[in-house]
């Protein structure tokens, strides 16, 4: 069989193995050395050795008092899994093989990386409850998180990288610039603005004219390490022990920010240089359970960190009109975290904070003008609340305007209590459609021969729980606590 298969052209071979599955195509490998030099291009063109993506449920840690909830894979705070065990184990493997065969010779091949950068210190299925993945884990990642970054450096045609981080500290140093041939970029997790600045803003030479090749970004749910105020120069630090230091040094005077904070600046030193993307897709957990009217100012609600993820997003999207084909923004909040909606309900007075950041930053870059080459609008979780109230039998009759009688809902003595509601829209149907006509006339071809029409969607529930992540103390700055011991 072997001889049979060397007969055939070389593109043909690359055509059926391109069919198999990766463990058929290791078989490929280890059948000739001919095979073998003909097919390793091909197992190592895909490297998938994510957790986050997987169709699995987990536990999570934020409350136990809701042990039994089962959350997404890429929640931050979660138990880990057998899964989280064998990928750990297979990244090891990998990251052995590419050290002992030459890891500038294999990364060449890769063109797609998914990847989870797991927490070994989490990893507790020793014999007695005893660990005993905490030490292989420390070799995977250190020192200085070297075995990966070099794995992630030699990845120089890389076309497309998939990252979560859930490692419950940051890279012990920064790798340097990563991935120059990335097109499509999905990042979610928990990352370091250095880290991110390694993958994008490290390769802006030229502030003036350097474009970034990307076509396909997408941000889900990403949360940035707790605040340190009076922040220190980021380029201070090239190591962890560095800026553990500098904490203990300074315990007296600083002050810890919330260490859940979705990012906010990573997205700035990019606008203008973006004029390839094509995709957007953003994801984004915020507040429901705070609420204000409409029209209304910023001081109603002290959100200031919220206020600026959305205005950084409201920057770039002005930015993207040009180019921007497809565009996905959902977001909603999650009803389990303490101070929100446990029962899952909305609140009962109008406009959700979320909805009120989404209708004052992001709404009017939409409406501005025109997308020329927009194909496929989804929006999520921007929906309407239902305002409700129990009043007597005299009540009900004074109240009027869009108030509504629901039903009958208990009777007190010879008093009759009723109970009635509103639903207020936080976009109304005028706005979606003078939306959808911006989308029409922006230059998709409506109208000429072999148009189609735009996929718009816009949908008031949430596609799902987000992750909202919580107070943490000194580990939401990254560092571990035996650096800070």
């Amino acid at each position: 069989m072997p001889r049979l298969l060397l007969d055939l052209p070389t593109e043909l071979l690359l055509g059926i193995a391109s069919w198999c599955s990766t463990p058929g195509i290791n078989t490929l490998c280890q059948t000739s050395r001919a095979l073998h030099t003909i097919c390793t291009p091909l197992l190592y063109s895909t490297i998938d050795l994510s957790v986050h993506n997987a169709d699995i449920g987990c536990e999570s840690l934020s409350n136990e008092s809701w042990r039994y909830r089962l959350v997404p894979p890429n929640w931050v705070y979660r138990k880990d899994t057998r899964l989280d065990i064998e990928i750990f184990r297979r990244q090891g493997l990998l990251l052995r093989t590419f050290a002992e065969q030459g890891a500038e010779r294999l990364g060449g091949y890769v063109k797609t990386l998914r990847w989870t950068v797991i927490d070994p210190g989490l990893l507790g299925w020793g014999e007695g409850g005893e660990t005993d993945y905490r030490n292989k884990g420390f070799e995977l990642y250190e020192p200085e998180d070297e075995p990966m970054w070099t794995l992630f450096r030699s990845a120089v045609n890389v076309s497309s990288v998939d990252l979560c981080w859930l490692r419950r500290w940051r890279e012990v140093t920064p790798p340097g610039p990563l991935f120059p041939s990335l097109k499509s970029l999905r990042l979610s997790g928990r990352m370091s603005h250095e880290f991110i600045s390694c993958i994008l803003d490290s390769h802006i030479t030229d502030r003036t004219q350097q474009q970034l090749p990307l076509e396909h970004l997408s941000l889900n749910n990403l949360f940035q390490w707790g605040y340190i105020d009076p922040q220190p120069p980021r380029l201070a630090f090239t190591h962890i022990r560095t800026l553990a230091d500098f904490l203990r040094a300074n315990l007296d005077t600083l002050r810890i920010d919330n260490g859940g904070l979705s990012m906010v600046g990573h997205i700035d030193p990019l606008i203008g240089h973006l004029c390839h993307l094509k995709t957007l897709q953003i994801g984004t957990v915020a507040y429901a359970s705070k609420v204000c009217y409409l029209p209304s100012s910023l001081e109603v609600i002290d959100i200031p960190t919220d206020t600026s993820v959305y205005t950084q997003w409201a920057h770039l999207l002005a930015s993207l009109r040009p180019t921007l084909e497809a565009l996905c923004f959902d977001q909603g909040y999650d009803p389990w975290c303490p101070g929100r909606n446990r029962s899952g309900t909305v609140p009962t007075k109008p406009y959700r904070t979320m909805d009120w950041l989404f209708i004052t930053h992001i709404l009017p870059v939409l409406l501005a003008a025109p997308w020329p080459r927009m194909k496929r609008m989804h929006i999520s979780g921007v929906g309407r609340v239902v305002e409700s109230r129990d009043v007597s039998e005299m009540e009900r009759l004074a109240i009027e305007g869009e108030w509504r009688t629901v039903k009958e809902v208990r009777r007190e003595g010879v008093e009759t209590r009723w109970l009635v509601e509103r639903v207020v829209v936080a976009v109304p149907e005028e706005v979606r459609e003078r939306l959808k006509g911006l989308l029409r006339g922006g230059g998709v071809g409506l109208g000429r021969a072999g148009a189609t029409e735009v996929d718009f969607v816009w949908e008031e529930e949430q596609g799902r729980d987000w992750e909202h992540m919580e107070w943490e103390e000194w580990v939401g700055t990254g560092v571990p606590d035996l650096l800070l011991d």
